[in-house]
C-alpha cells in the first residue's frame, strides 16, 4: 500500500502520452523538472481494449504500435541521461493515470492542454479536467503550442508564485524549498491588492468627495505596504537560500498574474489551491480560467489531499494486465 506520508523530494514524474506531439510538450516540461531534481520519468499510455474486442488483429497492431512508440520515447530520454519507466495499461486514460500515479507513488503529473478554450480542448480530450478533479497529486499543466516550438530542457529559470495572504497559499513557497526546486531560478512572490473602491453620493460636495478619494487612496496604500511586509517575511521564512524578490500590484489577481508572468517572462507559475475541491474551484473560478485559458506559462498546481483511485479500481486494472 502506498504511504500517505508526503515525500519531501520529487522522485517520480508521471507523464501521460497519447502518441501526439502536443502531449509530448508536457513531457518536455516534465523533463525540465526531472533535470533539476533527478526524478524518474514515468511514461503512461492507455489502450482501451474494450473498443477492439471484435477485431483481434486491430488490437494486436494497436498494441504493437503503442509499445513501439513508448519504447522510442524511452530510448530518446535515456540517451539524454534521464531515468525512465514505461507503463502501457489496458483501460481508459483517466483510470490509467490515476492507477499508475497511485501504484508508483507519483509526486507530480505533467499534462498538456491545447487551444484558447483551455481544458475544454485538452490534448488528452477531457482527461486533463478529470485528473484535475480527482487527483491528490500535484499537476503540471502545459499549454501546448500549435507551432510545436521546441522546449528547452534546462531547469526553469523564472518562477512566479502568486500568494493571497493565507497559510495554505504559502505552501507553494515551502514546496519549492522542500522539493529543492527552483534553486537556479529567480523567484517572484506576487501579491495582488485590490484597490479600495469609492461609492460617492451626489449629495456630497466637491471637498467631501475629494476627501473620500484621498481616504480610499490612503487605505489602498496601507494595504500595499502590509502586502510588501507579508511577502518579505514569507520569503525570509522559506527561501533563505534562493534568489527571490517580492512584488505587490494594485489590481485584480487574474489580470495581475497574467500581466506579471508576461512582463517578467516567467517560465513556471506555482500556486496552491484551496480546500478539498481546490482544483474544481480553480477550473471554474475567474482566476483559474484566466490562467488555464489565456496564460501560456506552465502552471504547477498543488492540491489539498483528495480521494485518488480506489483499491477496487486498482485491482480491476491489475486483473486486466495478467
Amino acid at each position: 500500500m502506498v504511504s500517505e506520508r508526503r515525500k519531501l523530494m520529487i522522485s517520480t514524474i508521471l507523464v501521460p502520452l497519447d502518441g501526439s506531439p502536443f502531449a509530448e510538450q508536457s513531457l518536455a516540461a516534465g523533463c525540465r523538472i526531472a533535470r533539476e531534481t533527478g526524478a524518474t520519468l514515468l511514461l503512461v499510455r492507455a489502450i482501451y481494449y474494450g473498443l477492439m474486442r471484435e477485431n483481434e488483429r486491430a488490437e494486436r497492431h494497436a498494441l504493437a504500435d503503442t509499445r513501439s512508440y513508448m519504447a522510442e520515447q524511452e530510448h530518446l530520454l535515456r540517451a539524454q541521461g534521464f531515468t525512465v519507466r514505461v507503463e502501457v495499461l489496458p483501460t481508459d486514460p483517466v483510470q490509467a493515470i490515476l492507477f499508475a500515479a497511485e501504484i508508483h507513488d507519483a509526486d507530480l503529473i505533467a499534462m498538456s492542454t491545447h487551444g484558447t478554450a483551455g481544458l475544454r480542448h485538452a490534448v488528452l480530450g477531457s482527461v486533463a479536467e478529470a485528473i484535475l478533479r480527482r487527483s491528490r497529486h500535484p499537476v503540471l499543466l502545459v499549454h501546448a503550442d500549435d507551432d510545436l516550438t521546441p522546449v528547452r530542457l534546462e531547469p526553469f529559470h523564472r518562477m512566479l508564485l502568486p500568494l493571497d495572504g493565507t497559510s495554505f497559499a504559502e505552501t507553494a513557497v515551502s514546496y519549492l524549498a522542500e522539493q529543492q526546486l527552483g534553486s537556479q531560478a529567480r523567484i517572484t512572490l506576487l501579491r495582488s491588492v485590490a484597490p479600495t473602491t469609492v461609492n460617492p453620493s451626489l449629495l456630497l460636495g466637491a471637498e467631501a468627495l475629494e476627501q473620500l478619494f484621498r481616504q480610499a487612496e490612503a487605505e489602498t496604500e496601507h494595504h500595499r505596504l502590509e502586502a510588501e511586509e507579508y511577502l518579505a517575511s514569507t520569503g525570509l521564512a522559506h527561501l533563505r537560500d534562493y534568489s527571490w524578490r517580492p512584488r505587490v500590484t494594485v489590481g485584480y489577481p487574474a489580470e495581475d498574474i497574467a500581466a506579471t508572468a508576461e512582463e517578467e517572462h516567467s517560465d513556471l507559475i506555482v500556486m496552491a489551491t484551496h480546500g478539498r475541491h481546490g482544483f474544481d474551484r480553480l477550473v471554474h473560478g475567474s482566476v483559474g480560467r484566466t490562467l488555464i485559458h489565456d496564460v501560456r506559462v506552465p502552471l504547477l498546481l498543488l492540491p489539498a489531499p483528495c480521494v485518488s483511485a480506489t483499491q477496487t479500481q486498482a485491482r480491476q486494472i491489475a486483473t486486466l494486465m495478467r
